[in-house]
């Protein structure tokens, strides 16, 4: 019993460690935002037509480098990046920063972003 206890603290601590630094990720991301940073919705062209944060471009994220680089961005650029979970933006964030892009954030996800904002 004690066991069980203890197990169920330690999930409740990384819950709870887990959703204060999505609201962190998603505090930085909207600061990043409002410095200039380019915000890129990484979901398909389906998601992002149902929904999205206001002034996003939608690029999916198998095609995020090859955009990016054909658009002209400089690599210096700060690009804050968002999905619906934050998996998609992760993978994006990493393929980006293996091309040279130096300041590229992973936002997380769009709900958090989205009550982020509305605070």
């Amino acid at each position: 019993m004690r066991h069980m206890a203890r197990l169920l603290v330690m999930i409740g601590c990384v819950v709870a460690a887990t959703y204060c630094y999505s609201d962190s990720q998603s505090e930085q991301a909207l600061q990043l935002v409002a410095q200039g940073a380019l915000l890129v919705d990484v979901r398909s062209a389906e998601e992002f037509s149902g929904q999205h944060l206001p002034g996003a471009i939608n690029i999916p994220h198998q095609q995020i480098v090859q955009t990016i680089n054909n658009k002209g961005f400089d690599a210096d650029r700060s690009i804050v990046l968002y999905c619906r979970s934050g998996n998609r933006s992760g993978i994006a964030k990493g393929l980006l920063e293996q091309a040279g892009y130096r300041s590229v954030f992973n936002g997380g996800s769009l709900q958090e972003l989205q009550r982020q904002n509305s605070r």
